[in-house]
């Protein structure tokens, strides 16, 4: 269930298991009303009350850790590289400038 958060989670797991909020609620020792929060995002329960709750439906939670896409443009990494230090540092100040002006006009915009 990659994307989805505890009260959908929790959701799946209980009606795959055939329970209703109330029989959820029985056998994992809480009240109803706090997993009708859970399940519509209204409260976000501890791990381990994810957890125990997820066991009281039949099933394991499970977390696993992914390695995030790298976010770097590489395309633009290897045309910075290729400049000398003195074109790095004007392109820095040509941006700084550029970012100084928009400043000003957007001043200049609100009154």
């Amino acid at each position: 269930m990659t994307g989805t958060g505890a009260g959908e989670t929790l959701r799946r797991a209980r009606e795959c298991a055939g329970l209703s909020q109330r029989a959820l609620a029985e056998r994992a020792g809480v009240r109803q009303p706090s997993v009708s929060r859970i399940e519509s995002g209204r409260e976000q329960p501890t791990l381990a009350r994810l957890a125990a709750l997820i066991t009281a439906c039949g099933q394991t939670l499970r977390l696993e850790l992914e390695p995030t896409p790298d976010l770097h443009d590489l395309g633009l990494l290897e045309v910075t590289l290729a400049l000398t230090p003195e074109q790095r540092v004007d392109r820095l100040v040509t941006l700084h400038e550029t970012g100084e002006a928009l400043r000003r006009a957007a001043r200049e915009a609100r009154g």
